[in-house]
């Protein structure tokens, strides 16, 4: 075998217990102050899963590295970082969108920041985490706890990537449980109830052309999506030509939403299962003609001015409304409606249901499904007892 060519500014390192191979980037340079410094990186076999690709990662960090000196310089490497100093690292690594990190942020001012912000990350321990998790638990639901945990992770694993730490306490977290009580989920949205959100939304447009307008496309888009089960992204962002009256099918293949470094674009489906055509019923093809006829812009639901729908003010919008006239819904109720509906119908294998909702498995179709209480009395009714 050949003997692998020695690099500048790389060293070898073999692990006497494991023999697993480090390679480390180490080069002097004169700091903005003129003191010399040491620049150090490590690429483990056991990171990278074999010598030879940690080798070359260790290659073109070095040359990145090194151009960098002769270009922009190297900032002097911080010898502590605090939480708040990984927790910014980690948007950088972890790259979301807008919005996700706008949810990120307002968790982690509320619940990590104001206790753990300054703390050294090396001084974090697991039981840090675990109290942090333990103060949410008698006015906080499972799901804030787990996001929270989740802020946690990312942060911890930017500490570990960035050589900063080098063991993750959260392997020893135990996520407890919400005292909380559960609250039952009610999907049972009926057209009446539909109706009802529609005659608020109207009610509370107030008048100007720019209002009603605004009302009615969102009004048309509920209709749409009871009866699809698109997702609320997916429907606002149909267009015109994503409907085909001939094969009498609609094409779901993009969403409205935020990226990296917009707030409210065009992005891709959720997954790629959630490229779908629908077909159109007559109740489907009747109500796009409405919409046609209403609607000039290519965007079935631009808003007065010709804009893409901002789905947060669509959804503080339906919430208000919904709130002042005591209706108990969420544009994302239409879906669960729409799965309970396929799965409890003796004509809709759950095949055929999943690829409807542009679900990637069957049991994300069933979890989105509910039993109403008619079909539980019914269960119990034909139960046999021996």
């Amino acid at each position: 075998m050949a003997k692998k060519k020695k690099e500048k500014y790389i060293k070898e390192r073999k692990s006497k217990s494991t023999g697993s191979v480090t390679y480390q980037v180490s080069f002097a340079y004169l700091d903005d102050e003129g003191s010399e410094t040491t620049y150090n990186k490590s690429f483990s076999e056991k990171e990278y899963g074999s010598a030879a690709l940690a080798f070359e990662a260790a290659k073109r960090h070095r040359d990145e590295m090194r151009h960098r000196l002769n270009t922009e310089g190297i900032e002097k490497p911080k010898t502590e970082y605090s939480v708040d100093d990984v927790y910014s690292l980690s948007k950088k690594l972890f790259p979301q969108s807008v919005e996700t990190f706008r949810k990120h942020d307002v968790q982690y001012n509320a619940y990590i920041k104001s206790l753990y912000g300054n703390k050294s990350i090396a001084d974090v321990k697991a039981s840090d985490i675990m109290l942090c998790l333990n103060a949410l638990i008698e006015d906080k639901t499972d799901d804030t706890i787990r996001r929270v945990f989740g802020i946690w992770k990312r942060i911890i694993s930017a500490a570990l990537i960035e050589d900063i730490i080098f063991k993750d306490p959260t392997i020893k977290v135990k996520i407890p449980k919400s005292e909380v009580p559960a609250t039952h989920r009610n999907v049972n949205t009926t057209l009446e109830t539909i109706q009802r959100v529609q005659d608020a939304i109207m009610k509370y447009a107030r008048g100007s052309d720019r209002f009603q307008f605004n009302a009615k496309r969102l009004c048309y888009a509920i209709r749409l999506m009871y009866y699809t089960g698109m997702r609320p992204s997916e429907c606002f962002a149909l267009t015109r030509s994503d409907l085909d009256f001939e094969s009498l099918t609609i094409s779901v293949n993009k969403a409205v939403g935020s990226t990296k470094s917009k707030r409210l674009t065009v992005k891709r489906t959720k997954t790629e299962s959630s490229v779908r055509e629908i077909p159109m019923t007559s109740e489907i093809e009747s109500l796009l003609d409405e919409i046609l006829g209403f609607q000039e812009n290519e965007y079935l639901f631009a808003d007065y001015d010709g804009n893409l729908p901002d789905m947060r003010i669509i959804g503080k919008t339906i919430n208000y409304v919904c709130q002042k006239e005591g209706i108990d819904f969420t544009l994302y109720r239409l879906r669960h409606k729409f799965s309970t509906d396929m799965i409890t119908s003796k004509e809709v294998d759950i095949r055929t249901a999943m690829e409807l909702m542009g679900h990637t498995a069957k049991s994300m179709t069933l979890d989105y499904a509910r039993s109403n209480e008619e079909l539980k009395r019914e269960a119990l009714k034909n139960r046999k007892l021996s």
